[in-house]
């Protein structure tokens, strides 16, 4: 099955059964393109799998310096970090793996306080 690419103006990329889409100025960053659209490519249909998760926490061969510049030049892909975003195309959009791993972060953050508090 082919796998049709829609450009947006928001986020950077986000896998969904019938397509991937991209954020547009993606178009002029080849070097970050090309890895982010094979990553997409390599996720499940289904709305959460380990699969996908060990993917999203697997170290990838984009470059943080360029996507950095790219999220500064670009600032409505930020919203790639948020677990729960809208658009009109999709209406609300829920991504497990974020939502986990944000709570795996704050978790250590929220663990990390308790045990500095009690040693203090």
């Amino acid at each position: 099955m082919t796998m049709r690419i829609e450009y947006v103006n928001h986020g950077v990329a986000n896998r969904f059964s019938d397509r991937i889409e991209i954020n547009k100025h993606l178009k002029n960053y080849p070097q970050l393109l090309r890895p982010i659209l094979r990553h997409e490519m390599q996720h499940t249909n289904k709305t959460f799998s380990g699969k996908d998760l060990r993917l999203d926490l697997a170290h990838n061969k984009i470059k943080n310096v360029d996507m950095l510049n790219f999220m500064i030049r670009h600032p409505k892909s930020l919203t790639h970090f948020l677990p729960l975003y809208w658009t009109r195309r999709s209406g609300f959009v829920l991504d497990f793996n974020l939502f986990f791993i944000w709570g795996m972060t704050f978790g250590i953050g929220w663990f990390v306080l308790f045990m500095l508090g009690m040693f203090t």
